[in-house]
């Protein structure tokens, strides 16, 4: 009846007041947030919220939840610490996976996180693969992977957590002295996360060109813009303005996040936390 992932979205609720805040702060959907709240229902637990003025309040149930809740989740951390902090127990490898980003936060990733990462744990090893964000997702669930990166506009698991480490714009951009209906265009490649919110983003802006070039590193798609060659769809953080290149306008923006993906922060080495915190630098 205590689970504990149940236990994290009631105290988010119990905090915001509201769902659909709640839903933002775990990053869920409102109705995977109501979904889980409907289990409790099914477990045969009393209502743990009423709306009052508003604002989801805690029933007297409810707040009886929360104070088992915080005790729970207490010993669950003491737990943790007591058996990472022995010196019978070495850390494990931390497993991380690299999905759909550019090469340029690669380079960052590795050239920021990582060396930061190995002074603080010398002997810990980290395995960084590449995956798919569907199998990123499946290992992590699996428990074969601790943490993904990648882009991704909505969570695609309710059992999983997601944090925000960057929220991105897509914008069109093309040689200045050059009109779109005379471009074709440049874009990631195929059957890649990128690809398909380009695709989504030019759909919804009725934006109709034919793709020539499909280049996933946004250096050379900028090059490319340079030489007149095509207009291309890119982060909108990765270009800086310049003479020779314009942002075409367009009506309806779109936008994505970049996600670091794992079970639970809490259930995460501390190897494994202090990773998830360097990639907040990678990405500042």
């Amino acid at each position: 009846m205590f689970d504990s992932r149940q236990i994290e979205y009631v105290l988010a609720i119990a905090e915001e007041k509201s769902l659909t805040r709640a839903a933002d702060k775990l990053y869920l959907t409102q109705s995977a947030l109501s979904q889980q709240l409907a289990k409790l229902k099914i477990d045969g637990l009393p209502p743990l919220f009423e709306y009052r003025h508003g604002e989801m309040e805690l029933t007297d149930a409810g707040k009886l939840y929360i104070n088992g809740a915080h005790i729970i989740m207490k010993l669950k951390s003491d737990a943790m610490d007591l058996l990472q902090n022995s010196n019978h127990m070495p850390y494990a490898p931390v497993h991380i996976s690299l999905c759909g980003l550019c090469d340029s936060i690669k380079y960052k990733f590795y050239e920021e996180a990582v060396p930061e990462f190995h002074k603080l744990f010398p002997d810990v090893v980290l395995n960084v693969q590449t995956h798919t964000t569907e199998a990123a997702e499946k290992l992590i669930l699996n428990h074969k992977l601790d943490i993904a990166v990648f882009p991704a506009r909505v969570s695609s698991s309710p059992e999983i957590d997601y944090k925000i480490l960057k929220n991105e714009e897509l914008v069109l951009i093309l040689p200045a002295n050059k009109e779109l209906k005379d471009l074709p265009l440049l874009l990631p490649t195929p059957e890649t996360i990128m690809h398909d919110f380009c695709i989504n983003a030019l759909t919804i802006n009725s934006v109709e060109r034919p793709v020539i070039f499909y280049i996933d590193e946004p250096e050379t798609a900028l090059d490319l813009v340079r030489q007149e060659s095509c207009a291309a769809v890119i982060s909108k953080s990765l270009f800086e303005a310049e003479p020779g290149i314009a942002i075409a306008s367009w009506e309806k923006k779109y936008s994505y996040n970049i996600v670091a993906a794992c079970i639970s922060k809490k259930e995460l080495s501390p190897p494994g936390q202090k990773m998830l915190e360097l990639l907040n630098s990678v990405f500042l």
